[in-house]
């Protein structure tokens, strides 16, 4: 069980200031806590604590897939629908399959399950694989992991059709096809938050900076991603920034990954973050990680 437990998003170990092994292991314990304080009856702000942990699934079962606050959740985040899938599969492929598909890590770790399990998907292969290549990284990924054929068709069918109009297309053309890459594909390439931060790990990007888009609609997540890797403009900075603090674990989550973070910068996190309309018992958890770690590392951190 521990295993499986821990096949989960970044933002479930953010909170946890330590090494992966004992991540890891203070992640299962969690679950574990929060799943048995479910199956009590206990009353909290369950919407919250499924999203962050939800490994729940595999614990609780149908009396979590099946609780309409369970029910809600893996219906529309796709990490949830994962696991109330893979907790019992029989029972819920034809309801959970199509909701992973909405995140390409998500649907990597549902194709990798069923080679393991050597379980067909509900689905057929050609639609996961259609949805996959819309997060081309993963769809890399699997790839090289599977090295089949269809999915090869795939990315070359949406390269050929689809890259003067599609930031996933056009990001793969980039990454393949170099030689072809147009000023156009780059723009549509940035154009989306996930296919930016692919793109700019290309070293062609640097050239290409001054093509990013005026405005960009982002999720705490890759706002994370992006802040810790790129050197955006002012103007994505900010977005980033205000959609960072919209999500407490993705705060911690980028606190934890900068090597430095100045003290003026870690307490404007701190503070947006609590002026965010979040339930207390989880936004508690991260404000208290937050300070800790501010604590913690103030005295190595240049004036």
């Amino acid at each position: 069980m521990g295993g499986i437990l821990t096949i989960a998003r970044a933002e479930s170990i953010a909170c946890f200031p330590c090494s992966p092994k004992h991540a890891e292991e203070r992640l299962v314990q969690i679950v574990r806590d929060v799943s048995r304080a479910f199956l009590s009856g206990q009353s909290t702000a369950w919407e919250e604590l499924i999203r962050v942990f939800p490994q729940m699934y595999l614990v609780c079962g149908s009396k979590l897939a099946d609780n309409d606050v369970g029910r809600k959740m893996a219906d529309s985040d796709p990490w949830c629908a994962l696991y109330a899938l893979l907790s019992n599969p029989e029972r819920y492929e034809a309801d959970f399959e199509n909701v992973t598909l909405e995140d390409g890590a998500a649907t990597y770790e549902m194709l990798r399950w069923s080679h393991l399990t050597r379980r067909k998907l509900y689905m057929p292969i050609r639609r996961v694989y259609r949805a996959l290549v819309n997060d081309p990284y993963w769809a890399y990924r699997w790839l090289r992991h599977s090295e089949d054929p269809s999915l090869a068709n795939a990315i070359r069918r949406t390269v050929e059709s689809e890259a003067r109009s599609d930031p996933a297309a056009a990001y793969l053309l980039l990454a393949i096809c170099p030689e072809k890459a147009e000023e156009s594909h780059w723009r549509v390439a940035c154009a989306r938050a996930n296919t930016l931060y692919y793109a700019s790990h290309l070293p062609q990007f640097r050239d290409a900076s001054s093509l990013l888009p005026e405005q960009l609609q982002v999720s705490a997540k890759w706002a994370c991603h992006l802040l810790l890797r790129t050197r955006l403009p002012t103007r994505l900075q900010q977005a980033c920034h205000e959609a960072l603090v919209k999500q407490p674990e993705w705060v911690a989550e980028y606190v934890a990954r900068r090597n430095q973070i100045s003290l003026d910068e870690l307490e404007s996190l701190t503070i947006d973050c609590r002026s965010v309309c979040r339930p207390s018992q989880l936004l508690n958890r991260y404000s208290e990680f937050l300070r800790r770690f501010k604590d913690a590392k103030a005295e190595k951190i240049p004036a």
